[in-house]
């Protein structure tokens, strides 16, 4: 019997445990919820929350017991007033969403479930359960902005290939046509509204599928530019530049490029190039030309001034002064235009030339007035080699060099040093002097034939040799300028193409 009574007693004390378990679950279940858990009374104010409500505030418990709700949740119909919708509708359960305002400021976007707590038919409170939707709300935001840039940047392009003057096309890798403007099908004499299907070689003469393939490969790392020939729907043919890029969409290649009709470009190209040729030959054969009657006049000057002897009048000798020194000065400027038509005519490849080698015989053509100028030139010594013609490398450096010796200043001897630098593949090129210097509105008139800074009787020359200089830079695919005050000396500087042997770098 004492078993018995103690199995009793024992059983019963399992079953109060286990009831005491039971009472507590829900509390257990609130305080590890990750949801946030509020209790609100029937006058508002908050009687119980969980720490999932903390976490997801910033309030402490101590400070939101017994606070009404409106306190800390913006009164926004229905939420700031949660048993009003409960009540007048007899509503159970309401889904709603709000801001609760954090405890640093912030605003937290809620969604909040919200149901009725029932005592004996009545509503005796509202429990809500609050969960976090910033971070949704602002994937959905940005979703929704990445949307309308797309759609803003779609408009774009359709506007783009409405209005377009290029060809714009898009191709796929194996040659068929995706996309194309409306100026595309124009250019190639097809229909703008119902163009048929089409593949690049239906218009390109120049690819076939592997060089297309191939140009491909090579346009994913570098876009490329080259001119091609296209086929009109009628047969026709015309010259093209294309410019293109590789464009990768949803892990496929595709060739985007726009197309451009060149034919009247390179019309007008060839009759410049022309008129060019024609007007070279023309400055040429009328310079030659010229020189023969005006050394018939100079001949025949001579002879008068001996025949007249030494008894004529002062007038009279300074007038075959003047006819004379006329003579002699048309002379030269009919041999500048010669050599003006020169520079820059070979039509010869640029072969490798050493520049050391180009100044010294510049300089030892220019020998004489370097000893009768008195002037001080270095040179510096690792003075590249270049692509060039020779000729006309040495003709360019023993002008600007002649130019340093003839503009000096009358108070000081010259001093004139030529250096380089390197610049990209290529190389810039300066002939620096101590002389007279040009002001800088004058710097770009200076290239011009027959354009003199200076009077004729403050220094001798013909005002063409810096155009010969830039004719002969820009043969050689470079430029020429000028850095100089007037009075301060003059640099001038020039470019040149890629180097070989001692490369410019």
């Amino acid at each position: 019997m004492e078993q018995v009574l103690a199995g009793s007693a024992s059983d019963g004390g399992s079953r109060g445990d286990e009831a005491v378990r039971r009472a507590q679950q829900p509390s257990l279940i609130l305080e590890s919820a990750g949801e946030g858990i509020l209790g609100v009374d029937p006058a508002g104010t908050i009687v119980f929350l969980n720490p999932a409500v903390t976490r997801l505030t910033g309030w402490d418990r101590d400070t939101l017991i017994g606070r009404p709700l409106g306190d800390v949740f913006f009164p926004e119909p229905p939420v700031s007033n949660p048993l009003r919708p409960l009540l007048d509708e007899g509503r159970e359960r309401l889904d709603a969403e709000g801001l609760f305002l954090c405890r640093d400021g912030r605003r937290l976007t809620a969604t909040l479930t919200l149901t009725a707590m029932v005592d004996e038919g009545a509503v005796c409170g509202v429990a809500i359960v609050v969960r976090d939707n910033t971070a949704a709300r602002q994937s959905q935001a940005a979703m929704v902005d990445t949307l309308r840039r797309c759609a803003e940047q779609a408009a774009r392009f359709r506007h783009l290939l409405r209005t377009a003057s290029d060809g714009i096309h898009v191709i796929d890798i194996r040659g068929n046509l995706i996309l194309a403007s409306a100026s595309f099908y124009r250019m190639l004499g097809y229909p703008e509204d119902d163009p048929p299907p089409l593949k690049v070689a239906d218009w390109d003469t120049q690819w076939s599928g592997d060089e297309l393939m191939e140009r491909l490969s090579r346009m994913i790392a570098l876009p490329e530019t080259f001119c091609t020939r296209h086929r009109r729907r009628d047969g026709t043919v015309f010259e093209a530049e294309i410019r293109c890029s590789a464009i990768e969409l949803d892990g496929r290649t595709y060739l985007y490029a726009s197309s451009r009709d060149i034919t009247e470009r390179l019309r007008n190209a060839a009759e410049l190039a022309r008129s060019n040729a024609e007007l070279e030959q023309f400055a040429y054969v009328a310079s030659h030309d010229l020189r023969q009657p005006l050394r018939m006049i100079s001949s025949y000057l001579g002879l008068i001034e001996r025949k007249i002897g030494p008894d004529v009048d002062e007038d009279m000798k300074r007038f075959l002064g003047f006819a004379l020194d006329g003579a002699r000065r048309m002379d030269h400027m009919i041999r500048a235009l010669l050599d003006y038509s020169r520079a820059g005519r070979t039509a010869g490849p640029l072969v490798p030339v050493a520049l050391p080698e180009v100044v010294a015989e510049a300089l030892l053509n220019l020998e004489v007035a370097v000893c009768e100028a008195g002037a001080a030139i270095t040179v510096a010594p690792d003075l590249p080699t270049v692509p060039g013609d020779r000729s006309e490398l040495v003709r360019l450096f023993q002008n600007l060099l002649g130019n340093a010796l003839t503009y000096r200043a009358p108070e000081r001897p010259p001093v004139i040093a030529v250096g380089w630098r390197p610049v990209g593949a290529g190389c810039e090129v300066s002939v620096r002097d101590n002389g007279i210097g040009i002001a800088p509105e004058h710097h770009e008139r200076a290239f011009g034939v027959f354009q003199r800074m200076v009077t004729r009787e403050a220094y001798e020359g013909t005002g063409i040799g810096l155009a010969i200089c830039r004719k002969i830079v820009d043969r050689h695919g470079g430029r020429i300028w000028i850095d100089s005050q007037l009075g301060q000396g003059a640099t001038f500087r020039f470019t040149l193409g890629e180097t070989r042997g001692n490369r410019c770098a």
